[in-house]
């Protein structure tokens, strides 16, 4: 199945990356809590408040189950569902096809095998997806979807690469300090490594950073476990924290991600990529000088 193509200027996808461009990640957050919560909370049973960090305080209506925020205890950074949601269109290749935003990818339903080296899956009581019935999935459900509903799940003999791009007049901001994080990536499992290379946008061009090698090692866990179709128990969720410092000198603005596997690094399954995107300068802007004439019209015609 062929992908269609992404935005204007997207950077063309690569699995390699040479080993003198990589630089392993450096923040080791010690402690992490995921708050999932749905949206009606009157109705939902509440669990304990007073629980320690890297705990999960959950509330159920049904089988909803919404992340309300993931804080990175320690740093003061704190990520909510809006922030896992902020992208806008993916691309994935994979075993020589590539795969666009809303193309069906074909999924494995239950445990019975593993068809297929990378496809999107769901929690075994979230909302089916649209492609349930012809077993298919979309990279837009998977990230602009609940967070802990559906993920993309891999194998170990899998090699892919993930695109992922935040709306246009929209970047990844620097808060010019290496020790807390602008990018939060959950991956269900913890038992598998990750790679991941930031996309800049100047003057027209569109190019990648130095990859930044995440190791399982450095995942902590969320106290949150998930189980899918495709696997028989629930397993734990860890995440990363990532600092943008960590891709070096960055010339433009970061408008996506550019997130690999490769055989090696042991079939990681994605969950879900949060990050504090903000409107370009230029953007704001744009507005302001918008919204100053909607004002200067409203005064002449009172």
């Amino acid at each position: 199945m062929g992908g269609g193509a992404l935005g204007t200027g997207f950077a063309p996808l690569s699995l390699g990356s040479s080993p003198e461009s990589e630089t392993v990640i450096i923040m080791n957050l010690s402690r992490i809590s995921l708050l999932a919560l749905t949206a009606a909370l009157g109705a939902a049973s509440m669990a304990n408040n007073n629980l320690p960090v890297n705990q999960i305080l959950t509330a159920t209506q049904g089988d909803e189950l919404s992340l309300v925020s993931l804080t990175m205890t320690g740093t003061g950074v704190v990520f909510t569902e809006e922030d896992f949601r902020r992208w806008e269109d993916a691309r994935l290749a994979t075993g020589g096809k590539t795969y666009g935003w809303i193309d069906p990818i074909k999924r494995d339903m239950n445990t019975s095998g593993n068809k297929y080296a990378v496809n999107p899956d769901r929690r075994d009581n979230a909302k089916p997806m649209a492609g349930e019935s012809s077993s298919t999935g979309t990279l837009r459900e998977v990230f602009t979807a609940r967070p802990l509903d559906y993920i993309l799940d891999s194998e170990d003999c899998a090699s892919w690469s993930l695109d992922l791009k935040l709306g246009n007049g929209q970047y990844i901001k620097s808060d010019k300090n290496s020790k807390t994080p602008e990018i939060a990536i959950l991956e269900r499992g913890m038992n598998s490594d990750l790679k991941v290379k930031a996309i800049v946008s100047n003057g027209g061009q569109i190019t990648t950073t130095k990859s930044v090698f995440l190791s399982r090692t450095a995942q902590r866990y969320t106290n949150f476990k998930m189980d899918t179709l495709e696997i028989a128990g629930a397993q734990k969720v860890g995440v990363w924290g990532l600092s943008l410092d960590s891709f070096g000198p960055i010339e433009g603005q970061v408008i996506g991600l550019q997130i690999s596997s490769d055989a090696s690094y042991g079939g990681p399954d994605l969950v879900g990529v949060a990050t504090n995107a903000v409107p370009e300068p230029g953007t704001m802007i744009a507005l302001g000088a918008g919204l100053a004439a909607l004002a200067r019209r409203r005064r002449k015609t009172a």
